[in-house]
């Protein structure tokens, strides 16, 4: 008995004594052949997308339906999987990673179906987790938090004092808190990284890039 390449076969059995009487048929056994590996996944992105300052990022992606992914930080999908994670009835995974500050990594992944077979190795998603310490330098005002939430407080920034209209200021997502603007303010430029400053219904003026 065989089945054919790729399809399935059912069969069925009949018990014979040694008086020739056979039983009733059997219930139908149904063999599926799959020899198919699936297609190389898809990493459509990341969230929070590159680059960000997360150092657990979630990766996501499609595949085929109930396959299995594996996640590589290797170009062939080489060594031990840095995640594994299932995609539901529609194809759709996702798995969160664990990277290291500062870094850039590229994820590769492949997907098998229940059977086994795997499919090649996918095309590669890269994620920049970025360090405020990268980018800090070079700018007169550096938010801190470190003494509230109000953008005039000069003790929540480094070097003390408020930032003035000459001023190029630096706000991350790694400070203690994000500034609030409890009157207008103006800075001479304005980098926001990771983080956000909440004008409150005041005006700020930057008057550089």
């Amino acid at each position: 008995m065989g089945a054919a390449l790729n399809a399935s076969r059912t069969f069925y059995a009949q018990a014979r004594d040694q008086h020739f009487g056979f039983s009733a048929c059997s219930d139908g056994l149904t063999y599926v052949h799959d020899a198919d590996a699936p297609a190389a996944p898809v990493l459509d992105g990341s969230t929070p997308c590159s680059p960000a300052p997360s150092t657990t990022p979630t990766v996501f992606g499609r595949t085929e339906a109930g396959g299995t992914v594996r996640i590589y930080g290797s170009a062939d999908c080489s060594g031990e999987p840095v995640a594994i994670t299932t995609a539901d009835a529609t194809g759709q995974f996702s798995a969160q990673i664990s990277v290291v500050q500062g870094s850039t990594t590229t994820w590769h992944a492949t997907a098998s179906d229940e059977v086994g077979n795997v499919s090649d190795c996918s095309e590669g998603l890269a994620y920049e987790a970025w360090s405020c310490a990268q980018t800090r330098a070079g700018y007169d005002k550096v938010w801190t938090g470190a003494a509230g939430t109000s953008w005039s407080e000069g003790g929540s920034w480094n070097p003390p004092g408020a930032p003035g209209p000459s001023d190029s200021v630096f706000v991350c997502g790694d400070a203690a808190n994000q500034p609030v603007l409890l009157a207008d303010a103006e800075a001479g430029a304005l980098m926001v990284q990771g983080g956000s400053v909440d004008t409150n219904g005041r005006r700020l003026n930057v008057w550089g890039d």
